[in-house]
């Protein structure tokens, strides 16, 4: 079972305004770039703990992901990393791969965003 998304955005635009008002536009595109960047390396985590059925490595894969995301205001990757860090947590693995695809499609519509 994935999260309902239809009412969340993919972008926080409150918060980005507020980062951009701080560190100008150019750090805000640099902060999201840097978590896209690394976001990779956390999908190959969260694949490495699916196929060893490891729930630990998968939420904590899931909970860097969530955390980077929020503070970019990306807030479907977000919500969706929250849902997968959650689902690892109850150490249900068999919705995770859905789960990881839902989160890989939503930072792509994040990649589009910037």
């Amino acid at each position: 079972m994935a999260p309902d998304l239809h009412a969340v955005p993919v972008v926080d635009t409150t918060l980005r305004a507020e980062l951009e008002t701080v560190g100008g536009p150019a750090l805000v595109a640099r902060l999201v770039s840097m978590f896209l960047d690394d976001a990779p390396d956390r999908l190959a985590q969260i694949d490495r703990g699916i196929t060893a059925g490891d729930a630990v490595m998968v939420a904590r894969a899931a909970h860097r992901i969530k955390g980077g995301a929020a503070t970019v205001g990306a807030l479907r990757v977000s919500t969706v990393a929250r849902f997968v860090e959650h689902t690892a947590q109850a150490g249900e693995l068999a919705p995770v791969p859905e789960l990881r695809d839902l989160l890989a499609s939503e930072l792509d519509a994040l990649r589009a965003t910037t």
